[in-house]
């Protein structure tokens, strides 16, 4: 009797070994991500005004630091260059500036984009209503380069355009997006303007991401940020500017088909 409950305990041992072994396997499969290699991702861009009354306040006055910043830089070219100082051409360029940067920051309306994933190379284009497409750049995976479509020069400070400053996951936060799990990460990042010609005030932007750890991509159609990109696929994002307030970008993913 001593000797068969010895035996089955052997056993069990055994069983429960097995067991272990086998829902580590499954863990496994179920985290390892996927590097899809073939296929596509359609998402819509969207700049809303959420707050028209806010948005023209704080606009106004961030276009004010701006053309400030602008003309100081000027001004001081004009001094290193010992050249006289062209007053007014330096108030004639407010109005044009302030046009171009509203249109520029506000885009209002949806843009349609497509990534597309062909072989050894991942492509970004751009589709208008009759979905025609207009390749802007893509990603080379044996390179790890971005070139830029039209020029085929290479965007040589495309993963740096990023300055991350924090990022804060929230997986007790979760979602469905297209079949794939998400959870809610919220990182803040600046712009890299070091090698800029041209005066921008410092931006803080905030965004939303709603992301998955089921797949696995360098390349992304918003978030150039490798600490992410390392980590997680960001499937839909919303994002908001410190300077002005009242405006949001969404991108929203309409299809997903990868292999």
């Amino acid at each position: 009797m001593q000797k068969g409950k010895k035996h089955l305990i052997k056993h069990s041992h055994k069983l429960c070994f097995i067991l272990l072994l086998f829902n580590t396997n499954i863990t496994f499969a179920q985290t390892k991500p996927f590097e899809p290699i073939m296929g596509s991702i359609f998402l819509v861009k969207e700049n809303r005004i959420i707050d028209s009354v806010v948005f023209k306040e704080t606009f106004n006055i961030f276009i004010k630091e701006f053309i400030k910043g602008m003309k100081d830089k000027m001004i001081e070219e004009y001094r290193l260059a010992n050249q006289p100082m062209d007053t007014l051409q330096l108030n004639e360029i407010a109005a044009p500036i302030k046009e171009l940067l509203f249109e520029t920051i506000s885009e209002p309306g949806k843009k349609l984009f497509a990534i597309e994933y062909k072989a050894d190379k991942i492509f970004y284009t751009q589709l208008d209503d009759e979905n025609n497409s207009k390749e802007l750049y893509y990603y080379d995976k044996l390179k790890n380069i971005v070139v830029n479509s039209y020029n085929q020069n290479q965007l040589v400070d495309y993963f740096r355009q990023e300055q991350v400053i924090s990022i804060k996951e929230h997986r007790e936060q979760t979602k469905i997006i297209q079949g794939y799990k998400c959870f809610k990460v919220i990182y803040q990042y600046k712009e890299n303007t070091e090698n800029e010609e041209i005066f921008m005030p410092p931006v803080i932007y905030t965004r939303e991401l709603w992301v998955t750890e089921q797949l696995k991509s360098p390349f992304h159609f918003a978030v150039k940020a490798n600490e992410i990109l390392f980590k997680y696929y960001p499937l839909e994002i919303i994002e908001h500017m410190d300077k002005i307030s009242g405006l949001e970008t969404t991108y929203i993913l309409t299809a997903i088909n990868l292999k």
